[in-house]
């Protein structure tokens, strides 16, 4: 946690002002609504190329080492695929949803962005499976550098999001092969010898699963801009985008966290009590944190706004960023709470909350956004959190009643 820590704490300010000030001052409230909701699409359409893959490379290396490489190979082989077909649901998803010109050209560079920093969010899956973090956290300077020196580059240049998000895929694919050679030199190279279709058909169900699971996440997450964008423009849809991604960038605290606690959390699967412990520390101490950050932000968003960006032309994101604030606490908690019931291979409860959720925020989504805007969409954004913690607390208290097995059956 120290190492990934004192990284995201060195190059997310970076990459906060990068992705809020600059772009929002250069590309203008509509040029950053376009900005907005193609990389939330892309975003979405970039959790069909994880499908679970990574959290649960993550779980097994964590419970045995020893597989790594037996696991790696297999799962990387279905990842080739879903990327392929991934990719390609994306652009088809934007050609549905009638974009053309300009827009469809930035849905293509956000989604080699999105898909470029879904695979290395798998190799990096590796490292945590391995509890490397210190090559974690190398790798995060590594991104930042190039993704924010190209985005950089291309935005002063072009002042258009089409071509900041091509320097933004650049960069991430960059660091793609930094990590790609990072793990197959020290930690799980590829083995052609080792792979075995039994394997994957055995856990398919598992890792589909998962894959359910983090795409609700994401959709329920990602799709307030687009339906934003689609319901009353644009100019809200970069509005409500600029709000988000301060909250977003927020995120770092509980990425950190999982990433340390959940290959410890999958070690003590068997071990009930201890496991619940750490999952409760971790969370109670996270919350308390987000809740004073909350706090702060509720009170000093609409100054912040003025700072990032001068001249009103997001003068909504004040009071939306108000109310987006105290999703955080929810946020944080969550993370920790779902990381163990992953690790106690409860993924079908997980898919089922999740699920739950995506539709409450849809359908509410659908009732305010015309009565109360991007107000409203952030009020309905809270409510979804603060629902998926009660379904998830309740789910981890009754699981760990009965002492759980290796094979716990939920698979």
């Amino acid at each position: 946690m120290g190492w990934l820590g004192s990284a995201n704490l060195l190059v997310k300010p970076i990459w906060f002002v990068f992705i809020t000030a600059f772009c929002m001052r250069i590309l203008g409230v509509d040029g950053y609504g376009v900005f907005s909701t193609a990389l939330a699409l892309a975003a979405v359409m970039a959790a069909f190329s994880d499908f679970g893959t990574t959290r649960f490379v993550v779980r097994e290396i964590a419970r045995d080492r020893t597989i790594g490489g037996y696991v790696y190979t297999n799962v990387l082989i279905s990842r080739a695929v879903l990327t392929t077909g991934a990719f390609l649901l994306a652009i088809g998803a934007g050609l549905v949803l009638g974009y053309r010109g300009p827009i469809l050209q930035a849905l293509f560079f956000a989604s080699w962005y999105a898909f470029g920093l879904s695979l290395l969010t798998f190799y990096r899956g590796v490292l945590q499976g391995f509890e490397a973090l210190r090559r974690e956290a190398r790798s995060l300077y590594v991104e930042k550098g190039f993704v924010i020196a190209l985005g950089l580059v291309l935005l002063f240049t072009t002042r258009d999001p089409r071509w900041t998000l091509a320097g933004m895929a650049g960069g991430v694919t960059i660091t793609l092969v930094y990590c790609l050679v990072v793990v197959h030199r020290e930690f799980a190279s590829f083995e052609r010898h080792a792979v075995d279709l039994s394997y994957i058909r055995k856990h398919a169900v598992s890792i589909g699963t998962l894959g359910l699971a983090s795409i609700f996440a994401l959709l329920y997450l990602k799709v307030d801009v687009v339906m934003i964008e689609r319901m009353i423009g644009e100019r809200p849809a970069g509005e409500y985008g600029a709000a988000y991604r301060i909250v977003e960038a927020l995120n770092m605290l509980p990425a950190i966290a999982t990433a340390a606690i959940y290959p410890r959390l999958s070690s003590l699967h068997a071990e009930a009590d201890r496991l619940g412990q750490l999952a409760r520390s971790s969370a109670a101490g996270l919350s308390a944190i987000a809740i004073v950050i909350a706090a702060v932000l509720t009170l000093a968003a609409p100054a912040l706004f003025q700072l990032l960006a001068p001249g009103g032309e997001f003068y909504q994101s004040g009071p939306t960023l108000s109310m987006l604030a105290w999703t955080f606490p929810f946020v944080c908690a969550n993370a920790i709470i779902y990381a163990a019931l992953l690790s106690l291979q409860q993924e079908r409860f997980a898919v089922a909350a999740l699920a739950g959720v995506l539709i409450f925020n849809v359908v509410s989504n659908w009732i305010v956004i015309p009565i109360y805007g991007v107000i409203g969409s952030a009020a309905t954004t809270v409510a979804t959190e603060g629902l998926l913690f009660l379904l998830y607390l309740s789910r981890l208290r009754s699981v760990l009643r009965v002492t759980p097995t290796p094979n716990i059956a939920d698979e």
